[in-house]
């Protein structure tokens, strides 16, 4: 599930040394990715 993957990301983001390299920038945009699509998904469900 997609809370499970979020979880991964962030927890990957927190142990980089650096917070703004690029890597940093691609885990915020998979976590970015993720709270779109459970949002999407309560949407569809009411």
């Amino acid at each position: 599930p997609l809370n499970f993957i979020q979880v991964s990301l962030l927890r990957r983001l927190r142990a980089l040394p650096e917070q703004e390299g690029p890597e940093a920038q691609a885990l915020l945009e998979a976590i970015f990715l993720t709270i779109n699509g459970i949002a999407a998904g309560l949407k569809n469900t009411g």
